[in-house]
């Protein structure tokens, strides 16, 4: 009998015996005649038959009751007549101010997200607002005053249904962005950080640039905590200088660090920890190539000890992106603390650059790994410039960048020469020292130089007097 009378009640609107005023009066009367419709509305064929009939939408967009069904029965495969009603710019007018209308599309995440996205919705937006939060709109000049007005604001960032308008419309949004009052009332609701981290990208890019909301974010944990589980959050925040600067300064970061480096990279969210991500090289990988999520793992020196004994080691030491937050004297003292690194660091140009300038990593060398280093030094090497006698001497042939490891001098006597080694950048503890060298001793000496030079005297000064080095190529 209900589908009957529905059924009835749709041919009549069809057929123009019932208009929206009609429309209004049966269903308004009659919870059990509106609940039918709603039935009838709630199957696709016959909610695509009323959206594709002009006439049934003009009646039904003239009636509050009508619009209202609407939103009640729109689901993810049954959207054709709400798709109508945002397409009205009378019907979005009308519902922007009944409270009825509105907190039922809010609570209908598919309905809402078509009526949210009409092109009609900025337009009403400030009586939405109003309207669902409980506010006077006269006490406001416009909208942007009442989004800077504190106890509006109040009022809004703690009704779920209210910010969600908000966020809804990146303009009014942004309106807030220019009062501190205003932004600590959004960073102190979790209800309000969950509607802005469920907005659009333009809300995302908004929050990223907001240097006062950013500001709040990082000084409280829980507001930091529910935008660093957000994606397209984070990687909005990564992408905008500012906002990264104060994410990344926050004392929240070292706790989300695995969701925000998987969030920065592009990670799936399968990885249970920071260290399943560096055991993972196709992932490893993927953070290499990000400034952003290489700067998040390389200030964790828990991420770095890690990172040291994995295999996957050289992915890090390989990539200029990674290397220019991972290549720190720090971080590479970390990771030739590792002996089993060490070749893997060897093989990094970018890690050598730093070695060969840093006394305290040439000194761990000298006294940790002074084997490696003897296994794959160069030959014997001579200048391949005569000495100047009582100069200081460039080294001819030698590369830019050594790590010198034995020397002696390039005579077959016994008779001492003092040498001084020199260079634009020197490191080890040994560097600048004076060293007698004789052709028939063999002498280690384990330091960097950056453009070696090379001084010799006590010994009768012949153009041929050189030293010889067996080094490593550090560039």
């Amino acid at each position: 009998m209900g589908l009957f009378r529905a059924l009835n009640l749709l041919q009549a609107v069809e057929n123009q015996t019932t208009l929206g005023a009609g429309l209004e009066s049966a269903l308004s009367a009659s919870p059990a005649q509106e609940a039918e419709f709603g039935s009838m509305l709630s199957t696709r064929h016959m909610a695509r038959r009323m959206a594709g009939n002009p006439i049934t939408m003009t009646a039904i967009n003239l009636s509050e009751a009508a619009i209202r069904v609407v939103f009640q029965n729109t689901s993810t495969y049954n959207f054709r007549p709400v798709e109508e009603v945002a397409k009205n710019s009378g019907a979005m007018l009308s519902t922007a101010t009944v409270l009825d209308s509105l907190t039922t599309v809010a609570d209908n995440t598919v309905a809402w997200s078509h009526y949210s996205t009409s092109a009609f919705y900025e337009q009403n937006v400030w009586d939405v607002v109003v309207t669902l939060v409980g506010l006077t709109k006269a006490d406001n000049a416009t909208i942007s005053a009442m989004m800077i007005n504190v106890s509006d604001v109040a009022d809004i960032t703690s009704n779920a249904r209210g910010i969600a308008a908000v966020v809804a419309s990146p303009d009014t949004f942004e309106h807030s962005q220019s009062s501190s009052a205003a932004t600590e009332l959004y960073a102190d609701s979790a209800v309000a950080m969950n509607a802005v981290v469920a907005g659009s990208a333009a809300i995302q890019t908004i929050l990223a640039a907001s240097v006062e909301l950013m500001g709040d974010i990082a000084s409280r944990p829980t507001a930091f905590g529910i935008v660093a589980n957000s994606i397209p959050s984070v990687q909005a925040i990564a992408a905008n200088a500012t906002g990264w600067t104060s994410f990344f300064g926050s004392a929240s970061f070292p706790t989300y660090l695995k969701e925000i480096i998987s969030a920065i990279a592009g990670l799936d969210g399968s990885h249970a920890s920071v260290n399943a991500i560096i055991a993972d090289a196709s992932a490893l990988a993927l953070v290499a190539a990000s400034a952003e999520a290489s700067q998040a793992m390389s200030a964790s020196s828990a991420a770095v000890t890690s990172a040291a004994s994995s295999p996957n080691l050289g992915v890090l030491l390989g990539s200029t992106t990674a290397m220019a937050y991972f290549g720190t004297e720090a971080n590479v003292l970390a990771f030739i603390s590792v002996s089993s690194a060490v070749p893997t660091v060897f093989a990094s140009s970018i890690a050598k650059g730093v070695i060969v300038g840093s006394t305290t990593l040439i000194d761990h060398l000298a006294t940790n790994e002074q084997a490696y280093l003897e296994s794959i030094m160069s030959g014997a090497t001579i200048p391949s410039n005569l000495n100047v006698v009582g100069a200081t001497n460039d080294w001819g042939g030698l590369p830019s960048k050594i790590i010198s490891v034995k020397m002696r001098a390039n005579n077959i006597g016994a008779i001492a020469g003092t040498y001084t080694f020199t260079g634009d950048v020197v490191a080890g503890s040994a560097v600048g020292a004076t060293i007698a060298l004789k052709g028939t001793v063999t002498e280690t000496s384990i330091m960097g130089y950056t453009n070696a030079k090379w001084k010799v005297s006590g010994i009768a000064a012949t153009a041929a007097a050189s030293p010889e080095w067996k080094y490593i190529d550090m560039t």
